[in-house]
């Protein structure tokens, strides 16, 4: 990587001092200072760790940092490069996104300090992506794809494990176990002995969910499924709530199914019966087709006749009675054709329902399973081209109209599925700086209402040295009617969202920053009560 660009294209260094030389910090001494009279600047930004190991979630912590400063103690820090991959929460350097090691092993950032003075010192540094190979520890079998095998099943197979700890820095929140039986018969799993609520699953071989068990407390769960082929089954334990954690015993067992019975002569009466419902997208084979996701264009306007691109939606229900039966899960396929980054959205729920997110082969690469009526939605970032399901399912016994959205990102441009976090809105200002680093970047933020009072919210955008935009979208990635701010110059935005505009407690909601023209500029976004 050349220079001091970070993996975003990053900032150049006005004024830097770059002598290439290294600190015993880990970072570079190219630094950057505007001294004010009375106050000694900063003298170098120390980060307590620079390594993070591939696969872990967005929002993981690296490291702390801390100024070294003879006359001040107080600092705020913000990142000049290295933003699409990184972000700064107080004082802690955190991950935006999952790394690959195998895809890039070492990222350069470049570091902002500033004291209770305004004096300023930048610093970069090396932030490096540890390679993680099956079985060097951590929760192995968090995936379907890393199952525990537990070998092919003739009668009982007893397992003690535990769910809802803290491994390798990680909440262990899925635990999977794969079995085989070798014929045709009963499966039974018993999951018993526990402290806290626990949850089971079973899945076929496909990975569609075929039984569920959801006793509350530590009441013991237990699934029975009769006339099941042989083959290849997934368990599933999970924590029952979200900081449950307890130990656990799993007992599996079969019962191999009696011989057919030797079918009677048949009676050939020429019988026309009437043809059997389907679910018409109820498997993998039928899923629906969306066809391409549609990709965000960065460069539209903000207002006129040059509209965002428009999300890929469908409407549907999940969970009710129908001709077939019970409609208990909604197959999509779509495909993904420009590299870059992804997301999937379900919303307008009034009961609880799931999305899980396929490969081409119905692996599990994600899913979403938020308690109640919250939208659910997965990003997927760097997500190679191909063919990608998406599965809808009910809560237990819910019954639920919803709405699929999906949209896509061209390369490393910023988009709805790297949208920086603000928070939950409960009436306290969520505020959050920024900056536009080069022509036609964009920035986006999204945030969830809790609750609020009077009849809307504002979002603001404020602290500008050059002109820029904001523009408000739903939880379905599409823009609201009327909410943009377009003001001229270095004005201020501020942008009114109303419940006549659909505002909702639960609901969440996206802010685009976007320069006008070639601007480039630091900002400061909120969202205020009205």
């Amino acid at each position: 990587m050349p220079g001091n660009q970070g993996p975003n294209g990053g900032a150049q260094d006005n004024g830097s001092q770059n002598d290439g030389s290294s600190n015993d910090r880990g970072g570079s001494d190219n630094d950057f200072f505007s001294p004010l009279r009375g106050n000694r600047r900063p003298t170098a930004i120390t980060l307590s760790a620079q390594t993070i190991k591939e696969n872990r979630r967005r929002g993981s912590r690296i490291g702390e940092l801390s100024t070294e400063d003879s006359d001040s103690s107080r600092h705020t820090y913000r990142l000049i490069s290295g933003r699409s991959a990184f972000t700064i929460d107080g004082n802690v350097l955190k991950a935006r996104r999952s790394f690959d090691f195998e895809r890039q092993n070492a990222y350069v950032i470049r570091v902002a300090t500033t004291d209770s003075s305004g004096n300023t010192y930048e610093q970069s540094f090396v932030i490096r992506v540890k390679n993680v190979r099956d079985g060097d520890g951590g929760d192995i079998n968090r995936r379907r794809q890393t199952a525990t095998d537990l070998g092919v099943l003739s009668t009982t197979r007893q397992r003690r494990d535990s769910i809802g700890g803290i491994e390798e820095g990680d909440r262990d929140r899925n635990d999977y176990f794969s079995v085989n039986l070798a014929a045709r018969g009963g499966l039974t799993v018993a999951l018993n002995r526990l402290k806290a609520d626990a949850d089971l699953r079973i899945f076929n071989q496909a990975g569609v969910e075929i039984g569920r068990s959801d006793t509350n407390g530590r009441q013991p769960d237990s699934i029975t499924l009769n006339s099941l082929e042989a083959g290849l089954y997934y368990i599933q334990v999970l924590p029952g709530s979200r900081n449950a954690r307890t130990k656990y015993r799993l007992v599996i067992s079969t019962v191999a199914a009696p011989p057919a019975p030797t079918p009677a002569p048949p009676v050939d009466n020429n019988p026309q019966p009437d043809p059997t419902p389907q679910d018409f997208n109820g498997t993998f084979t039928d899923a629906m087709n969306l066809g391409t996701l549609p990709i965000f264009d960065s460069t539209s306007s903000i207002f006129g006749s040059d509209v965002p691109t428009a999300p890929l939606t469908q409407a549907g229900r999940i969970g009710f009675n129908e001709t077939y039966g019970r409609d208990a899960n909604d197959f999509f396929v779509f495909n993904h054709t420009t590299p870059g980054s992804f997301i999937v959205s379900l919303s307008n729920l009034t009961a609880d329902a799931d999305l899980v997110l396929y490969d081409s082969s119905g692996n599990i690469l994600a899913e979403s399973i938020l308690s109640g009526t919250q939208e659910e939605w997965i990003w997927y970032t760097n997500a190679p081209t191909g063919t990608y399901y998406a599965r809808v399912l009910p809560y237990s016994n819910a019954q639920t109209g919803y709405k699929l959205s999906l949209i896509a990102s061209r390369g490393n441009e910023d988009g709805f599925a790297s949208a920086e976090y603000l928070g939950v809105f409960e009436g306290d200002p969520l505020t959050r700086g920024g900056s536009i680093d080069y022509v036609g970047e964009n920035e986006f933020y999204r945030f969830r209402v809790g609750s609020f009072t009077g009849n809307g919210i504002f979002i603001n955008l404020y602290g500008l040295s050059a002109d820029a935009d904001i523009q408000i979208f739903n939880n379905a990635f599409e823009p609201i009617a009327n909410l943009e701010g377009v003001n001229a110059g270095t004005n201020s935005e501020r942008v009114f969202l109303s419940t006549t505009d659909g505002l909702s407690a639960g609901d969440t909601y996206y802010v685009r920053v976007r320069p006008y023209s070639d601007a480039t500029t630091p900002f400061i976004v909120s969202v205020t009560n009205a």
